[in-house]
């Protein structure tokens, strides 16, 4: 029984330090060193920028400011505003803006109908989708828009920095989150492709001439289906988004719920990438472990648990007894002396709150307890 018990537990820990620590470094193995391309192109191209809203008056006259700032030339720079029918002063702000092009929906129809009107009239080479709640730097479309004069190259995110609150939990979990997110996504592009993160994405016209409907999420929908057409996805470093983060633990948990819930529908969408070699190091690696199996995370843990419990109760009340502890000293004061074990702490609860939030994602897909039609609302407590 003890050697069972030992060989749970270091199954258990290597999947674990695969996922965290292995995966990354293994991906170097692959590495083709898919970085900025050394040939810039002659003429920039032209730019349509697209920020689609609903209900922003808190943050759209700071984000606009941003996006007038941003280091692009203006005859060849064109910014679209759509707005999904906002029931607050969202319209009223917009029109004080002569230099933007405004487009409003006749009805509200969510994000994805959002981008697919801005399309329509996007006059530029290259589109670039912005958020309301982020700000870029101002260099930030240039550099996503070299990447792009690589004909293989079909689309290109940016770096996700978190704006930082150390007072703030939400905000200390989500840096360290992003922090290996980021270094994640430089391996994977490096490697084949990443994913696309929605709060700064870019890609052509011509690949891109509207979202599929029927998806649930803008940027993992165009990710599957550019490389699917034999495309990269690519990582910019260099191209930095300043994100919020919701405030309140209530608010993350829901925010963190319904990106997973349309996750899950648009991945299993696209299964037949799982494990193709079509797809190159993408179908064989990428999307097997950060999409798919990444998806069952929480079930491995409740195996591994119910597997404890049936051939050690003991050590099954110490494991348990270890996590409340974990979860109680998260949430004490720091202390100077211990802040090293604060922040572990942090991370692991953290980490055991998304296996939480993803076992309810799937018991909400299951049942059928959500709504997949692409509409967001805004947290509140970001855009306070």
């Amino acid at each position: 029984m003890t050697e069972v018990i030992v060989f749970i537990y270091i199954l258990f820990a290597l999947y674990f330090v695969w996922i965290i620590f292995l995966y990354r470094k293994f991906l170097c193995l692959f590495s083709r060193v898919k970085s900025k391309t050394e040939k810039k192109p002659a003429r920039l191209p032209s730019v349509s920028f697209i920020i689609p809203v609903f209900n922003e008056e808190h943050l759209l006259e700071k984000k606009l400011k941003n996006t007038l700032s941003i280091d692009y030339p203006k005859d060849l720079f064109q910014i679209i505003v759509v707005d999904d029918c906002s029931t607050d002063k969202t319209w009223i702000l917009l029109e004080r803006y002569n230099q933007i092009t405004k487009l409003r929906l006749k009805k509200r129809g969510g994000k994805i109908e959002a981008l697919n009107f801005a399309i329509k009239h996007a006059t530029g080479k290259i589109l670039v989708i912005s958020d309301a709640d982020v700000e870029i730097e101002k260099s930030a479309v240039k550099n996503l828009v070299i990447y792009l004069s690589d004909p293989n190259i079909g689309a290109v995110t940016g770096k996700t920095m978190i704006v930082h609150n150390p007072d703030n939990l939400p905000n200390r979990w989500e840096s360290y989150y992003w922090d290996i997110e980021n270094k994640m996504r430089e391996a994977e592009s490096r490697a084949d492709s990443t994913f696309l993160h929605g709060p700064l994405m870019a890609f052509r016209k011509s690949d891109v001439k509207k979202v599929n409907r029927s998806a649930s999420v803008d940027d993992l929908e165009i990710t599957y289906r550019l490389r699917k057409k034999g495309f990269a996805i690519a990582y910019a470093e260099d191209a930095l988004i300043y994100e919020r983060t919701p405030d309140q633990v209530a608010d993350l948990y829901q925010q963190k719920k319904r990106r997973a819930i349309c996750a899950i529908q648009t991945t299993f969408k696209h299964l037949d990438i799982l494990l193709n070699p079509q797809y190159g190091i993408f179908g064989l690696l990428i999307f097997p472990w950060r999409k798919f199996f990444n998806f069952f995370s929480p079930f491995i843990m409740i195996a591994f648990l119910v597997l404890v419990g049936l051939f050690s109760p003991d050590l099954l009340f110490i494991l348990g007894s270890g996590i409340l502890m974990l979860v109680i000293f998260c949430f004490l004061p720091e202390k100077k002396m211990l802040r090293g074990i604060k922040k572990i702490a942090e991370n692991l609860t953290y980490f055991l709150l998304l296996q939480v939030i993803l076992l309810h994602s799937w018991l909400d897909f299951l049942f059928g307890k959500y709504e997949l039609s692409a509409k967001w609302e805004p947290i509140k407590s970001i855009r306070q």
